[in-house]
C-alpha cells in the first residue's frame, strides 16, 4: 500500500474475462442484496412494510384500515416480533357468523368448514366456588336445561376437586368440562400444588383454562403470572393435546391511557412465539376479558367490543395467518348476563362468552340460549 497512511485503495478489476465477469456480477447484485425486504409489519398512515414471508402475506379478503399508530412495546425481543394491531374489514361475509348464507348454500365447502370452526361457544369458569351439593345442582341445570347444545360448544371449568364429580353426572354429550389452570410442566415431577398437563389429559379433560386475569394480575400475596409464562404453559398444553381458553385482557388504567392495543399484542405475541405453527392455533379460543368489567357489573358496549375482537382477529390475520384469523373462535368475558349476551354476540367477531359468576346460576342457561340462537 502507497502514499499516505489515510489513502484508501480500491482493488484493481481482475483481467481474466472470467473473473471479470464475476467481479460486475457481484456488484449488480449487491445493492438489491442489501436493499431485502424486512419482516417487520407496521402500518403507517394506511401503508405496510413488506413482509418478506409467506405467512405474513394479506388474504384477498381484507382490506387494513389503521387505527391511530400505537407507540411500539418495549418489552419484546426483536422488533419484528410486534405486529400492530389495526382494524380490519372483510370483504366476504364472516362464515362462522351468517348461518342463513350457509343454509341457503351461498358458501362453498372450505367456508362451511370455517363456519363449523366458528360456532358459538360458551364457558362457565365457577373458579373457587361449590360444594358437593352445590355442583351438582350446576350439573343437574345443565342437564335439565331447555335449550339444545346442537349449535353451541358449551364448557365448564370446575375447581379440580369437583371435575370428576361433573364428569360422572353430566348427561350432556356435548358440554365439556376444563381444568382451571395447568402448568408450565408438561409431565410429572417435583412441582408439589401444580397440576400438569399431562395429568389432565390423562383424566380426560378436554380443556384448560390459561392466562385468567386473576392469575396474571396474582392474589393472595402471590406474584402474577408473565406474558412468557402464560406462553409456556399454552405450549405445553398444546403438546400434550389439550384445547386451550386462551384469556387476554387490558386493565381500566391501561383502557383510558390508550394502551388497549399495546397490551393485547403483547399477551397475544408471547402465545404466537411460544407456537409459531398456524396449525396449532386451531385448539386455542381466545377469551377477551376486559379486567375492568369481571366482577364489577360493568360491561363493555357491544359496540366496544366487537370492535377489539375486530382487532384481536386482524392481529391474528397478519401474525399467524388469515385463515387462523377466520377460523379462530374470540369470545367475550367480563360481566356477561342473560340481559346482555344477546346484543353482544350480535357483533360479527364475538363468538360466545366465558363467563363467570353468571355460570353459577339459572342466567347461565339464557346465556347458552342467546349463543345457540345467533349461531
Amino acid at each position: 500500500m502507497s502514499g499516505s497512511a489515510s489513502s484508501v485503495h480500491f482493488c484493481a478489476p481482475p483481467q481474466s474475462p472470467f473473473l471479470l465477469t464475476l467481479f460486475i456480477s457481484a456488484l449488480c447484485l449487491a445493492p438489491s442484496f442489501f436493499a431485502r425486504p424486512s419482516k417487520a409489519f407496521h402500518l403507517s398512515a394506511g401503508s405496510a412494510a413488506s413482509l418478506g414471508s409467506a405467512n405474513f402475506q394479506r388474504s384477498e379478503q381484507l382490506a387494513l384500515k389503521p387505527l391511530s399508530p400505537a407507540a411500539e412495546p418495549s418489552g419484546l425481543a426483536a422488533p419484528a416480533a410486534f405486529v400492530r394491531m389495526t382494524k380490519c374489514t372483510y370483504t366476504a361475509a364472516s362464515p362462522g357468523r351468517h348461518a342463513h348464507l350457509r343454509r341457503a348454500g351461498a358458501l362453498d365447502s372450505s367456508a362451511s368448514a370455517l363456519w363449523a370452526a366458528r360456532r358459538g361457544f360458551v364457558g362457565g369458569n365457577w373458579k373457587c366456588n361449590g360444594t358437593t351439593a352445590k355442583t351438582q345442582e350446576l350439573v343437574d341445570m345443565l342437564n335439565s336445561a331447555p335449550v339444545s347444545f346442537e349449535q353451541v360448544d358449551v364448557v365448564v371449568a370446575p375447581p379440580s376437586l369437583f371435575i370428576s364429580q361433573v364428569q360422572d353426572s353430566l348427561r350432556q354429550p356435548r358440554v365439556q368440562v376444563a381444568a382451571q389452570d395447568s402448568s408450565t410442566q408438561q409431565a410429572y415431577g417435583a412441582f408439589t400444588g401444580e397440576l400438569s398437563p399431562k395429568m389432565i389429559k390423562e383424566k380426560n379433560i378436554p380443556w384448560v383454562v390459561l392466562g385468567h386475569s386473576e392469575r396474571r394480575a396474582g392474589f393472595g400475596g402471590q406474584p402474577g403470572e408473565s406474558n412468557q409464562v402464560v406462553a409456556k404453559k399454552v405450549r405445553a398444553a398444546l403438546n400434550e393435546g389439550l384445547s386451550v381458553i386462551l384469556c387476554i385482557g387490558e386493565t381500566l388504567e391501561e383502557r383510558e391511557s390508550g394502551q388497549t392495543q399495546k397490551v393485547l399484542s403483547e399477551q397475544l405475541e408471547a402465545v404466537r412465539q411460544a407456537v409459531p405453527e398456524a396449525d396449532a392455533w386451531k385448539s386455542i379460543v381466545i377469551a377477551y376479558e376486559p379486567v375492568w368489567a369481571i366482577g364489577t357489573g360493568k360491561t363493555a358496549t357491544a359496540a366496544l367490543a366487537q370492535e377489539t375482537h375486530r382487532d384481536i382477529r386482524n392481529w391474528l390475520a397478519q401474525a399467524v395467518s388469515p385463515k387462523v384469523a377466520e377460523a379462530t373462535r374470540v369470545i367475550y368475558g367480563g360481566s356477561v348476563k342473560g340481559s346482555n349476551a344477546k346484543e353482544l354476540f350480535e357483533g360479527e367477531d364475538v363468538d360466545g362468552f366465558l363467563v363467570g359468576g353468571a355460570s353459577l346460576t339459572g342466567d347461565f342457561v339464557s346465556i347458552i340460549d342467546a349463543a345457540k340462537q345467533q349461531a
